[in-house]
């Protein structure tokens, strides 16, 4: 079989212009570009399970308390050379 070769004097397809359909495309398209995804899509950010939420707060405030600890802990080494190269 012969390939099938383009006609030009086809028409190129266009799109809807007007119409119900276009209607409800452009009511559900963004009209600020600007917005983040948190913006047009709150439900998709919000929180869905309590627990999950609890935990990673859990998480967060041990995960801080230790870098606290460590920070000052780094604070005290320095403080006590420091100390000691003065007095020895």
């Amino acid at each position: 079989m012969e390939a099938e070769t383009v006609n030009s004097s086809q028409k190129v397809h266009r799109k809807r212009q007007a119409g119900s359909k276009v209607d409800k495309k452009k009511k559900k398209t963004p009209s600020d570009p600007n917005l983040s995804a948190r913006q047009r899509n709150p439900k998709a950010f919000a929180y869905h399970s309590v627990n999950k939420v609890a935990r990673q707060v859990r998480r967060f405030v041990v995960c801080l308390s230790y870098t606290l600890l460590f920070v000052i802990l780094g604070f005290f080494v320095i403080y006590m050379l420091f100390a000691v190269c003065m007095h020895g």
